[in-house]
């Protein structure tokens, strides 16, 4: 039935909004919904855009989203285009992210640095090192564990895929690698027994490597330690003498001490061989005197 119609018997009748024949009968309900292009009644007192469509039943058919062109220019090119780009410039410039801590010691030999490295892409090289020189480490997940026995600058330097490279590094000084020192002004010579004191300010001194040594070879131990004033006193047996000892990681040092006459002169006067030749002198000349007379 649809087949015989002629669509030139209808027209839209702008003050209805309806399609009607053109003859005046209403229009054929039975009409097919077939969509065309209407052209618009120019007498008409209404005026509508020449680019709408409306179908035989004179319902307005909408024009997809796609068809205007600016839109297909920004979604297929424009949009594309910067997000493509965005991409390239994140692979390219994507760079490790490095951090480091480290704990404190408890023992003043070692402590344990920890750091993590993390990047966009897979990682090509990773170097750690302990003053310029390499280290071993291990690797758990995506963190990364460090022995360090010594202070220094710790450097971690991270290689990423894209040849860009990450750096992190920590100061480690918490570990004692200075053995004690002794306070020179501290040193004293009394009735052949020296007093010196001797400090360590951070692994402690091991009181009992404290000891002395003569020219000869021969061991003088101390008669006595101050452990909260670190003050020791040890007998001199001879005028000069070597001093050894160490902290508690075992850090050593030995220092000299020499007995002259003014740090002997602070327990009492000393007679020196001029001062006994020329009171001999003397006591000869007076008895030679009383001979004579």
């Amino acid at each position: 039935m649809s087949d015989n119609i002629n669509y030139d018997n209808y027209r839209y009748d702008n003050n209805s909004r309806r399609t009607v024949r053109t003859d005046g009968s209403p229009r054929n309900t039975a009409a097919p919904r077939t969509t065309r292009k209407v052209t618009r009644d120019t007498s008409s007192t209404r005026s509508a855009s020449p680019s709408i469509l409306y179908d035989a039943r004179g319902v307005r058919v909408k024009k997809s989203k796609f068809s205007n062109e600016f839109v297909k220019t920004l979604l297929f090119l424009v949009i594309p285009y910067i997000v493509i780009n965005a991409a390239v410039f994140i692979i390219v410039t994507a760079t490790p992210k490095v951090e480091v801590k480290v704990s404190d010691t408890d023992n003043y030999t070692s402590v344990t640095a920890k750091f993590t490295v993390s990047s966009l892409l897979p990682l090509k090289e990773i170097t750690v090192t302990m003053e310029s020189e390499p280290i071993e480490y291990t690797k758990s997940g995506s963190s990364y564990t460090a022995e360090i026995t010594k202070n220094g600058t710790f450097y971690i330097e991270a290689t990423a895929v894209n040849g860009m490279h990450s750096v992190g590094y920590a100061d480690v000084s918490v570990l004692d690698d200075t053995p004690p020192v002794i306070d020179e002004t501290s040193c004293h010579i009394e009735e052949g027994i020296l007093t010196f004191t001797i400090s360590d300010s951070q692994a402690g001194v091991n009181w009992s490597s404290v000891y002395g040594t003569t020219p000869d070879g021969e061991k003088s131990t101390p008669t006595s330690v101050d452990k909260e004033k670190g003050k020791v006193a040890i007998p001199m047996v001879t005028d000069s003498m070597e001093l050894h000892f160490a902290d508690m990681v075992g850090n050593e040092r030995s220092a000299s001490v020499t007995a002259t006459t003014e740090q002997m002169a602070v327990s009492g006067p000393v007679v020196t061989e001029t001062e006994t030749e020329e009171e001999t002198s003397e006591e000869s000349e007076s008895g030679e005197t009383e001979a004579s007379e």
